[in-house]
């Protein structure tokens, strides 16, 4: 059996970070399918922003839910919401 290191890529932003988390709980290839979206968007998936996020949610739910399962892209958007709502309270 071959080993797969699911450690982040290094120079993650905090923001980033968090979403990696989140997709890791539902994903065996978080950082592919991040980084993909962020590419398809023109985001940088290492310093992801609110507003780049918001962008991303939607996105990121539907690619989990296509190679994973419906219910696992539905836990994602709701994940994901909830840490948009998270970061955007803590701005001035």
């Amino acid at each position: 059996m071959i080993a797969v290191d699911r450690s982040p890529p290094r120079a993650l932003g905090s923001l980033a970070t968090a979403v990696y988390g989140v997709l890791e709980k539902h994903t065996s290839f978080p950082w592919p399918v991040l980084k993909a979206q962020c590419r398809r968007n023109g985001i940088d998936p290492h310093h992801l922003s609110p507003a780049t996020l918001g962008a991303l949610i939607q996105d990121l739910a539907l690619a989990v839910g296509r190679f994973n399962s419906m219910s696992a892209g539905l836990s994602v958007r709701r994940d994901l919401v909830a840490l948009l709502r998270a970061e955007t309270d803590r701005l001035p």
